[in-house]
């Protein structure tokens, strides 16, 4: 007499798919796991660049020049007195041009490696005077004896020889430190001459030390900044792409061309009253594609792997009728889960390319392994 079947031989195919799915939750843990071990070392990997920008250079965000020039605000009182008090005008350059080369190179602690750079920024440009008559400020106020020129520099550690600007006849030396912090927070500033109604021509060659990324802000009527570099991997940022732009194998040339009508702030104004940092433009000096970002990419999907790679044995043991022990799937899982451990160990010494074929070997030997394994056991059983 044949017995019914039972509730498990009726439902095995039901039973073992949703043993499966609990399977590839449970890997989930694993999963995540790997992927906080990546993100560490991507935190280490940033500590350790920091570290070593901060000794030659970090990224640089090259502000002005801008002309800051004080005056006297006379305000009348309750009581019928006056009070004066001091203010400042700021006043942007005519035009602006930099031209500049950027040799780069790359700096290395232990597995970690940073893109430095040293260039020299030749600046030359006009101001104008004349400018100031929108304000409707009384000449007779106006400290033309105190006027400095500023320039925002993120970090000066990187500056590396002494600036020295030609104004108009004269020469100046720039100190440390700035006039004022109402608009730039860290550069140089050089006292300067200027007078009323008048167009001053200024030049100055900047040498200096950055990392990775070099930024200008659009400070003049019209700012152009030509840049060329051995560097084949740049990204250009900001507001305002280069108008020109040519990258090879062999490096890269770029030129910006920037109108006052671009940007949204005038060309002189008073105290705190405009912020120039919004609008900003240059180029990162990239390295190749991180791998560590490559290696979480890969990761993100290991959970599709993984039923992908158990959905395939499932449909071999259904139509080929040979069972698959649960702790079988539980061992392929882990191997997959393996692979992007020894994906991140291999591509922080030899790339991730060349480590990505390594542990994809290492694991189908590995399976395939286990599978024979298993069929040997059964055998003998």
């Amino acid at each position: 007499m044949k017995q019914n079947p039972s509730f498990f031989e009726r439902y095995a195919a039901i039973i073992k798919m949703a043993v499966i799915g609990i399977l590839i939750l449970l890997l989930l843990i694993p999963s995540s796991m790997v992927q906080s071990i990546i993100t560490e070392r991507s935190r280490n990997q940033d500590d350790v660049q920091n570290e070593i920008s901060s000794k030659w250079g970090t990224n640089q965000t090259i502000s002005g020049p801008i002309v800051t020039i004080p005056f006297y605000k006379y305000i009348k009182l309750a009581d019928n007195k006056v009070e004066k008090e001091k203010n400042f005008i700021h006043l942007l350059p005519e035009n602006l041009e930099i031209n500049g080369g950027l040799d780069t190179s790359t700096l290395k602690r232990g597995i970690y490696e940073v893109v430095a750079y040293n260039t020299a920024l030749d600046f030359k440009g006009s101001f104008n005077t004349r400018e100031l008559a929108i304000l409707n400020i009384n000449y007779a106020d106006i400290l033309w004896k105190e006027t400095v020129l500023n320039l925002g520099i993120t970090d000066l550690g990187g500056i590396r020889d002494n600036i020295k600007v030609t104004w108009d006849t004269s020469k100046f030396n720039f100190n440390p430190g700035l006039s004022n912090r109402q608009i730039i927070n860290s550069g140089v500033s050089a006292p300067i001459n200027i007078k009323a109604e008048s167009t001053v021509d200024f030049s100055f060659v900047l040498d200096i030390n950055g990392s990775d990324d070099l930024h200008f802000l659009p400070v003049g009527k019209e700012t152009k900044v030509n840049l060329k570099s051995k560097c084949p991997n740049p990204s250009f940022q900001g507001d305002f792409p280069p108008v020109n732009r040519n990258v090879t194998e062999s490096g890269f040339t770029a030129n910006w061309k920037v109108l006052h009508l671009n940007r949204n702030f005038p060309q002189t104004w008073v105290n705190s009253e405009q912020q120039i940092y919004d609008s900003y433009f240059g180029v990162s000096l990239m390295l190749d594609v991180d791998h560590y970002q490559k290696t979480m990419r890969s990761a993100k999907y290991a959970i599709l792997f993984i039923a992908m790679t158990f959905l395939t044995f499932f449909f071999i043991e259904v139509l080929n009728k040979k069972k698959i022990h649960p702790i079988q799937y539980i061992l392929i899982g882990l191997v997959l889960v393996l692979f992007y451990v020894l994906l991140l160990s291999f591509s922080e010494q030899i790339g991730f390319d060349l480590a990505y074929s390594l542990p994809s070997f290492s694991c189908i030997i590995k399976s395939a392994s286990s599978l024979v394994t298993s069929k040997k056991l059964e055998a003998s059983i």
